[in-house]
């Protein structure tokens, strides 16, 4: 993409303190593949052949410090995040597994929500109240990498250039 914006929002201002927002619950794309795959074509397939943007609420990130949007998979968007900014980002289970939707989500809901990919979520990391639309699911914090309640988080999001 080519263009230009006033004043965008990079990847790279994430700084200790803020905390990790996401606009909706990741993982419904990747049941959606699943089930595709295993032959189901239904409504929650339909999460993946048919992803939905929703734009408006990233234009509604007035106190953004850095965002992303998880298409690759929320994991794998926070490293991004997290390498670009020097920070590390600690997910928390629990704030994820209260998204909505988060219960509808079958199998391991948690390895779905974290490593699957084609969502199209917006992630960000805010200072201040957690903006209207989005979820808070964790805290920047001094270091680096990913970690989910305190562990280290390998990658297995999705790698174009693997």
């Amino acid at each position: 993409m080519i263009g230009e914006a006033e004043s965008p929002i990079l990847r790279s201002g994430a700084r200790a303190g803020d905390s990790i927002v996401i606009s909706g619950l990741p993982g419904r794309s990747a049941l959606g593949y699943e089930l595709l795959i295993s032959g189901v074509k239904d409504q929650r397939s339909a999460l993946h052949r048919k992803p939905m943007v929703e734009y408006e609420k990233a234009v509604t990130l007035t106190n953004a410090t850095s965002l992303i949007d998880t298409s690759d998979g929320l994991v794998s968007e926070a490293r991004h995040i997290a390498s670009q900014s020097g920070v590390r980002l600690s997910l928390n289970s629990e704030l994820i597994s209260a998204l909505p939707g988060f219960a509808q989500l079958e199998g391991d809901a948690l390895r779905l929500a974290l490593h699957g990919g084609e969502d199209h979520c917006f992630l960000a990391t805010v200072r201040g109240a957690t903006p209207e639309g989005f979820y808070r699911i964790g805290t920047v914090e001094s270091g680096s990498g990913v970690t989910i309640d305190g562990v280290e988080i390998s990658h297995q999001g999705f790698d174009q250039f693997r």
